[in-house]
């Protein structure tokens, strides 16, 4: 498959009254031509802010994000034009996401006037093939933002990307603010538009069921970093660290043997202060039962961006072979 993003160690710092927060701090991560990514983690993980140094819209203070191989992490001028048409973020709230002066039409217009040299009439057709691409009509053209529900405004909002045909669009928690039944909408309507233009997602959420649904591969973010990077079916069926098995078996299932969800215990560090060596080892359940000291947790950081294995996670005591990983998924399915 073409790699069209390649994330390499970026951190992303602000500077803040009570010092320098690293919002995102040594994210690798790849997105390849026509698949889907799932992005999780909790609120204040950094998914955003990474979603937006993506775009050119958060600082890139170290490492380097490449789009298509040429390093974009500090774009300017043309450079970051041609980025921003081939790399599109859609936002969360579609209650705040277009402007309510303009009509719809007018919405989906400026893009194209922006990247597209064309006459007024094909500027016009293309505003129809959109809102029709999307499920909506060509009458839908002429009303405004605030005639539509949430989740018409969020097709409009995916129409709006989807103009400029870029190769990449970062959905980050569109579903977030919409009901359970229009969520399944979107979810199905990005689906189909994968199959029907090749554009690939990068999907951002706290929800994993709904990245479960989409994405073929998940990574996992924790306090700026991420701690776990798999397909999806392997995260689901042998996660390997403990932050990642805690978010697995929260997902509600009919048939659980003991009736209950596994959480994360304890209230996440400050990220202006994280905790030295291993970020989770405040909450995790797994470091005191195989090491007593806990001497690697709290003196060693691990990187899942160490490896080139295809499932690789951020933690000391990962299991590594293929009998570890084999009990785990067995033990898993029978829960």
């Amino acid at each position: 498959m073409t790699l069209l993003l390649a994330i390499d160690d970026v951190r992303v710092s602000y500077r803040s009254d009570h010092g320098l927060l690293h919002a995102v701090d040594g994210v690798a991560l790849e997105v390849a031509a026509g698949t889907t990514v799932g992005l999780v983690g909790e609120s204040g993980s950094g998914k955003s802010t990474l979603a937006k140094a993506i775009v050119g819209l958060a600082p890139v203070t170290r490492g380097a994000i490449r789009h298509r191989g040429v390093d974009v992490s500090r774009a300017r001028g043309v450079q970051l034009k041609r980025l921003r048409q081939s790399v599109q973020l859609v936002f969360q709230d579609p209650y705040s996401s277009l402007n309510p002066r303009l009509t719809i039409g007018q919405l989906l217009a400026e893009p194209l006037i922006e990247h597209f040299p064309l006459s007024r009439s094909a500027r016009q057709r293309e505003v129809v093939q959109l809102l029709e691409l999307v499920g909506l009509s060509a009458g839908d053209a002429d009303r405004y933002p605030f005639q539509f529900s949430g989740g018409q405004r969020q097709r409009v909002a995916i129409a709006r990307a989807l103009a400029v045909k870029p190769e990449l669009v970062i959905a980050d928690e569109i579903t977030s603010a919409l009901d359970v039944s229009v969520q399944a909408t979107i979810l199905n309507l990005l689906r189909d538009l994968q199959r029907e233009t090749g554009v690939a997602f990068l999907f951002i959420s706290h929800n994993l069921a709904v990245v479960r649904y989409l994405a073929q591969q998940i990574a996992v973010m924790h306090l700026g970093q991420v701690v776990e990077v798999a397909p999806a079916q392997e995260l689901f069926a042998a996660p390997r660290h403990p932050y990642t098995k805690a978010l697995v078996d929260s997902v509600p299932r009919l048939h659980r043997r003991d009736g209950r969800s596994a959480r994360v215990e304890g209230d996440l560090p400050d990220p202006q202060d994280p905790p030295a060596g291993c970020r989770f080892h405040t909450r995790c359940p797994v470091g005191p039962l195989v090491d007593p000291q806990r001497t690697l947790c709290l003196t060693q950081d691990p990187h899942a961006g160490a490896t080139a294995r295809p499932h690789r996670a951020a933690c000391h005591y990962v299991p590594e072979t293929s009998e570890e990983l084999s009990n785990a998924a067995g033990d898993r399915s029978r829960a």
